[in-house]
């Protein structure tokens, strides 16, 4: 996934990408529903896998509309 959130940095500089440690913040993973690590969260799309970049972008729009 670290990967794929660098590859997303540098085609969406503007995207804000926050990492949350699950074992130092583990109220924030309950608060946002993290149920298994590691997580991506888009909006309302989860993926507990490396989507795609392409996948990335499209909830990044979906998000925005």
């Amino acid at each position: 996934m670290d990967k794929r959130l660098s590859e997303l940095r540098a085609t969406q500089p503007a995207v804000e990408i926050e990492t949350i440690e699950v074992l130092t913040n583990p109220l924030r993973a309950m608060r946002d529903g993290i149920m298994m690590i590691p997580v991506i969260l888009v909006g309302t799309r989860r993926w507990y896998h490396a989507p795609s970049l392409a996948d990335l972008e499209a909830a990044l729009c979906e998000d925005v509309d």
